[in-house]
C-alpha cells in the first residue's frame, strides 16, 4: 500500500518554477539517493551529534528538500522528525519518499510558508541547511524558530552569508542575480545577532566553506565518470548543464572569500 500511495505521489508532484521529476533525477545523481544539496548522510550524522536525540524526542527539518536529512535523522536517533519545505514538487516528492521508507510518521515532508512560519507544538532540536539566506527578514524567522524550540533546545543550521557588509566581489553579484530564488544573505556579525536578539545561547559559529567546497566538486567529479549514461535523454542532459552552471556560479562566490558558508550552532532560550 505504501508503495503505491508513493507512486501516486510521484505521478502527480504538482508545478514549480524551477523543480521537476526530471531535474530531481539530476540532482540525486549529483549528491545521492534522497539528497538535493551537498552532504551524504555520514555529513548529516556528524552535523546533528550535539543535539543528542532519541526516541523520546521531537526535531524539525526546516527547508528539508527531498527529506534525505529527516529521515537520516530519524534512523539514527530514533527522534520524531518532521521535515518543511517551501517548494510543492520538493515536498511532495519527499513524502513520497517517506511513505515508500515507512515513516510517514516519523518522518513526514509538510508544506512550509515561510510567511506563515508557525507550529502547534515545540521541538527538542531544529536543523536546517543552506535555505535561511532565500528568506528576505531573517531576524523575524530565527524569532519564530525560538517560539517553536522548547528551553534549552538545540538550534543548529548551516548558511550562505556574507564575510562582511563591504560591497562584495562580482562573482558574489553574478550568483544573486541567477539564482533559482532571489538570495539574501546576512553577515556573519547579523546572523549572530539575529540569535542574540532572540535569547539564543551562540556555542559555535564556523566557516565550513573549504569542506563545502571540497564535497561539491567531489561529487561533480564522480558524475562526469557517469555522464554516458544520461546522454541519450536531451532534457536531462541540458539539466546537467544547467545544474552544473548553478554550482559553478556558487562556487566562484565561495573563492572570492567574500560568500562564504557558515555552521551554526545554538542553544534555545531557557
Amino acid at each position: 500500500m505504501n508503495e503505491i500511495r508513493a507512486e501516486q505521489i510521484e505521478q502527480d508532484l504538482g508545478n514549480s518554477v524551477f523543480w521537476s521529476a526530471e531535474r530531481i533525477k539530476v540532482v540525486e545523481s549529483v549528491w545521492g539517493e534522497e539528497m538535493h544539496l551537498p552532504g551524504d548522510k555520514d555529513y548529516i550524522a556528524t552535523l546533528i551529534k550535539p543535539f543528542g536525540l532519541d526516541q523520546s524526542m521531537s526535531a524539525l527539518d526546516l527547508g528539508a528538500g527531498l527529506g534525505g536529512a529527516t529521515r537520516v535523522i530519524n534512523r539514527s536517533t530514533g527522534a520524531w522528525v518532521t521535515g518543511f519545505e517551501a517548494d510543492q514538487v520538493l515536498q511532495r516528492a519527499g513524502l513520497a519518499r517517506s511513505i515508500k521508507a515507512g515513516l510517514e510518521r516519523k518522518a513526514p515532508i509538510e508544506l512550509l510558508d515561510w510567511a506563515d512560519l508557525s507550529f502547534d507544538k515545540r521541538y527538542d532540536a531544529v536543523f536546517s541547511r543552506e535555505v535561511m539566506y532565500t528568506v528576505r527578514d531573517k531576524e523575524s524567522l530565527i524569532s519564530a524558530i525560538a517560539k517553536a524550540m522548547k528551553p534549552r533546545g538545540h538550534f543548529l543550521f548551516t548558511d550562505y552569508v556574507l564575510k562582511h557588509s563591504a560591497k562584495p566581489a562580482t562573482t558574489v553579484e553574478d550568483w544573486r542575480e541567477n539564482e533559482p530564488i532571489r538570495p539574501y544573505p546576512m553577515t556573519v556579525a547579523q546572523a549572530s545577532e539575529f540569535l542574540e536578539n532572540a535569547k539564543f545561547d551562540v556555542r559555535t559559529v564556523e566557516d565550513i566553506s573549504e569542506k563545502h567546497h571540497a564535497m561539491v566538486l567531489g561529487a561533480w567529479d564522480r558524475l562526469t565518470r557517469t555522464l554516458q549514461d544520461m546522454a541519450h535523454d536531451p532534457e536531462i542532459s541540458a539539466l546537467v548543464i544547467e545544474e552544473g552552471e548553478l554550482w559553478q556560479r556558487r562556487m566562484a562566490a565561495l573563492e572570492s572569500g567574500d560568500l562564504r558558508l557558515y555552521r551554526f550552532y545554538a542553544l534555545a532560550p531557557s
